[in-house]
């Protein structure tokens, strides 16, 4: 919708490290980055979540970690 809207609007998609999308954002070859929100100073960038997201464990079921409620980064040991 946006290209039928803007005709003349170029889009490419990049992937690379994070420093390198980084360093093409402050030189400008990059106009914008949509990826993980970064811990950095916020006068380097101005960031924006797009989604509210969350991480969930799936395992087979039988697992014995399904039969557990609540889950902790250690039970994954």
């Amino acid at each position: 919708r946006v290209l039928a809207r803007h005709p003349r609007l170029q889009i490419r998609s990049l992937e690379s490290p994070y420093e390198e999308l980084a360093a093409g954002l402050m030189s400008g070859r990059i106009d914008f980055i949509v990826g993980a929100l970064r811990a950095f100073s916020t006068d380097t960038f101005d960031m924006r979540p797009l989604v509210d997201d969350s991480a969930a464990l799936i395992a087979r079921a039988g697992h014995p970690l399904a039969q557990r409620r609540k889950l902790a980064l250690p039970d994954l040991d």
